[in-house]
């Protein structure tokens, strides 16, 4: 997850709930230690369907975000590691416009070096 330099890292999360009960979302760093992601509900209505989640990370870093439904049917978990980074720099635009995440996200994991590859399961060098 790309953020500007003056942006606070905290965004909305989508998660498709399919499973009835209530939707449960924690985050923990890592590659270091470092205090939990915050996590606010005021966005989930309901028990079913599309629910938004506002979550704010303390620190840049490699992040797993687990969300998880616990009810009468039983519990399903819903596991994502994403590497949070502030850019060094304002994103570019062409003709007034924003260039697509992609591309920036792209550029700064090549000029910073940064990675979770190594946090995410069937990739080489796994390690959970």
């Amino acid at each position: 997850m790309l953020f500007l330099p003056d942006q606070p890292l905290q965004t909305v999360m989508l998660w498709g709930q399919g499973v009835p009960g209530q939707l449960e979302v924690e985050g923990q760093r890592l590659d270091v230690p470092a205090p939990p992601m915050r996590v606010d509900y005021t966005l989930v209505y309901g028990t079913l369907g599309s629910q938004s989640v506002w979550v704010e990370f303390p620190s840049e870093g490699c992040w797993e975000v687990v969300g998880r439904v616990r009810g009468r049917l039983g519990e399903a978990r819903l596991r994502v590691v994403v590497l949070v980074v502030r850019l060094p720099f304002r994103v570019l635009e062409a003709d007034g416009r924003a260039l697509p995440v992609g591309i920036g996200y792209r550029v700064a994991q090549r000029g910073l070096g940064l990675g979770c590859a190594e946090w995410v399961e069937g990739s080489e060098g796994g390690q959970r």
